[in-house]
């Protein structure tokens, strides 16, 4: 859990808070903007698909997404036995880009495990 801590760490400060006017909230942290916290794993591939890299480190454990429109890392914690997710991380998809928000990512992820892109045609080898 160590390392999955150590990585969102780095993930959140590397994100660029300047380039999108944000500022570090002071006080408690909000709570998560997505409804996916909560989630074990089964709904979170039944939602998104299979993770792009998936990283399993003592009791939790990290997701990451490469979708069209954002980088989406999804962190898990061991909570009563099960884990669920803790905690969502996006990213831009390209460098300088400004992401979307959680909810926007998320959707945009979902939409494209709905209605994934049709497979090439092949065609006959001459």
């Amino acid at each position: 859990m160590k390392t999955v801590s150590l990585v969102m760490a780095l993930i959140l400060a590397a994100l660029p808070m300047a380039a999108s006017g944000a500022t570090p909230a002071k006080g408690p942290a909000a709570p998560p903007a997505h409804t996916m916290v909560g989630l074990v794993p089964e709904q979170v591939r039944a939602a998104l698909g299979e993770p792009d890299v998936a990283q399993a480190d003592g009791a939790g454990a990290l997701w990451t997404y490469r979708l069209d429109a954002c980088a989406l890392m999804i962190a898990f914690r061991d909570t009563a036995g099960a884990l669920r997710v803790s905690d969502l991380v996006v990213g831009p998809r390209r460098r300088g880009e400004t992401p979307p928000s959680s909810p926007a990512c998320v959707a945009s992820g979902e939409a494209a495990h709905r209605n994934p892109p049709p497979l090439p045609t092949s065609t006959p080898h001459r």
